[in-house]
């Protein structure tokens, strides 16, 4: 007969090995339904563990740093000025929001965060007062009548919930584009479980982009971000999100004039059809200008035009300075503003230039063109003339402003989401599917215990 002690232990390792497999199989059954969108992200640090190159490079970028905690590094303000527009202290400065243009600051009150009422404008280097919409007093301050959380942090922070005022993550983290990553970490890495918007259709990819960098609201008109949308999920962004059909927000030409609405502009070229935000800009490094694009000067533009690569002969009035031009002084002109004092933001129509409406439109004020922002000491009326073009009579009609997409008529309500984010928990890596690695040592271990068991037995019956 065999030994007791193979005996237990062969028990012991079958009961374990069997809690074990009883365990993965529930992972067989339908999962309940999750009612915790915020329980589905993982946060950046975790994709860091396995991506920790493109990670490094990513933060490098101005997304994962659009709200941070604020400490010395990172506030850019001269909270020594004596300037008048200045009027709250360093110590009140709790968050610091962006740093590329122009850099705002919140503080907390009674749990709400508020954005203080000066912005500091990196380009000039000074303060400049931050009021915009209503106002109502507060313990003898002035703040804005909207807390930061549910007017703004639906762009600025990651897996944000409008219900509880929470987010996963400060700034624009991996899953902001990505979609939640729990299930793509508890598979181990399965590809099929996180979205890659490079795999993406091409209206779902634009849309990745426009979730924030477009203006309007959502159906309710309570957010001005699309409230239920994320990369992957059910609901699409023309169900949970209306842009803005603002006059203020656009030229009479139809441009936009106010900064992220590049989706908006770029609704209105030719590009919308054929050229992605993604074959300009890079998703995961700094790139090769402020604007994270890929490829300097005309290089990119080239790839299509190839037809436009001789300037002398594309640009023949501006053939003595063409190796100072670049593809976006003409097409891309800075008219939309960022920050009070000046033009920041490039237009993303891709047209070109066309002094003769700002004639139609009432001059270069009312209608900016390319050609007047770099000959500014000219008149529309000259650009006219050096380009060709026949001089307006009469005052030009405002163009209709873009048709907004279609948007369901049914509110998309918010998710009832947990004000706990973080990694899944051990119950929701078993609960997400099966690990066929675990199952396949499990199987066969029992295999081989029973195996060795027979093997003993025979061994001694035969002597």
């Amino acid at each position: 007969m065999y030994k007791k002690p193979y005996f237990i232990f062969a028990i012991v390792l079958t009961a374990f090995l069997s809690f074990i497999i009883t365990i993965t199989s529930r992972a067989e059954e339908p999962p309940e339904p999750d009612h915790g969108l915020q329980s589905k992200y993982v946060g950046s640090a975790t994709c860091a563990r396995c991506h920790a190159n493109t990670y490094a490079s990513f933060s490098q970028t101005w997304h994962p740093n659009m709200l941070r905690r604020a400490d010395d590094t990172n506030i850019l303000g001269d909270f020594n000025s004596q300037d008048p527009d200045l009027v709250f202290t360093r110590d009140q400065v709790q968050w610091v929001l962006g740093g590329q243009y122009k850099q705002r600051y919140l503080t907390e009150v009674d749990g709400e965060l508020f954005v203080l009422l000066s912005e500091w404008n990196v380009e000039t280097q000074d303060w400049t007062a931050y009021v915009t919409g209503e106002w109502i007093p507060y313990e003898g301050q002035i703040w804005r009548n909207r807390p930061y959380g549910p007017y703004c942090a639906g762009c600025h922070t990651t897996g944000y919930d409008p219900a509880s005022q929470t987010w996963v993550e400060p700034g624009v983290g991996c899953e902001a584009c990505h979609g939640p990553g729990a299930d793509h970490v508890a598979s181990t890495g399965n590809r099929t479980k996180i979205i890659n918007p490079a795999r993406l259709d091409f209206q779902e990819q634009a849309d990745v982009c426009a979730q924030c960098h477009s203006r309007g609201t959502d159906p309710s008109g309570d957010y001005p971000y699309p409230v239920g949308y994320h990369p992957g999920g059910p609901a699409k962004l023309n169900e949970t999100f209306i842009p803005s059909t603002n006059p203020d927000d656009f030229w009479p030409d139809g441009t936009v004039k106010r900064h992220h609405m590049q989706f908006q502009d770029w609704q209105q070229g030719t590009h919308k059809d054929s050229v992605s935000c993604i074959f300009c800009h890079t998703s995961h490094s700094p790139g090769e200008t402020d604007h994270q694009t890929r490829m300097v000067k005309n290089d990119r533009c080239l790839v299509c035009h190839q037809n436009q690569a001789d300037l002398a002969e594309h640009i023949p009035f501006m053939a003595s300075a063409v190796d100072k031009v670049n593809c976006t002084d003409c097409h891309m002109p800075q008219v939309s503003k960022f920050v009070p004092s000046d033009f920041q933001i490039l237009s993303h129509t891709f047209r070109p230039p066309n002094p003769a409406l700002s004639i139609a439109y009432g001059g270069q004020e009312q209608m900016p063109n390319a050609c007047n922002i770099c000959h500014a000491d000219q008149s529309p009326e000259w650009a006219a003339a050096v380009l060709g073009q026949a001089i307006p009579e009469g005052q030009a009609t405002r163009v209709p402003l873009p048709t907004p997409l279609p948007v369901s008529t049914q509110v998309v309500p918010v998710a009832n989401i947990s004000a706990e984010g973080g990694p899944p928990s051990l119950s929701q890596v078993s609960a997400s599917g099966p690990n066929i690695w675990l199952w396949g040592l499990s199987i066969a271990a029992l295999v081989g215990i029973f195996g060795y068991i027979v093997w003993r037995r025979l061994k001694v019956s035969l002597t």
